[in-house]
């Protein structure tokens, strides 16, 4: 239904029921404010939605990068070696061009620049 159509129901019952016409201006204009509102409140949700929807897509994003991160007794069994040959030749080796991040004292490795420098023929020992 139009809002002229609405607007003019609204202006015959107002002359049946004997309101006069201030009184019709105001209750159009407060329905017309009111969907206006209502309008605005749709938009804010549907933004809302959206901002929510984009929050989740990061945190999974997020969580994936961190599957990525290895410990070096993380790297020790994605590798299938000891435990001491990741601290020998990597850890303790300041020579090593093995990729790790170092922060805080403590060492991480991403597992895809770990199979990229494996999949270019480097060893662990070198």
């Amino acid at each position: 239904m139009s809002k002229y159509l609405k607007y003019g129901l609204g202006i015959l019952f107002a002359v049946l029921l004997g309101l006069n016409s201030i009184t019709v201006y105001f209750l159009y204009s407060q329905y017309s404010r009111l969907n206006t509102l209502e309008h605005k409140m749709d938009l804010i949700m549907s933004n809302t939605n959206t901002i929510n929807n984009k929050i989740s897509n990061d945190m999974l994003a997020l969580k994936e990068q961190q599957k990525d991160i290895m410990t070096p007794t993380e790297l020790a069994n994605y590798l299938k070696v000891d435990i001491m040959l990741i601290y020998k030749s990597i850890i303790d080796n300041p020579d090593s061009k093995f990729p790790c991040i170092k922060a805080n004292g403590e060492i991480r490795f991403s597992k895809k620049a770990i199979d990229e420098y494996m999949m270019s023929g480097n060893k662990i020992l070198e």
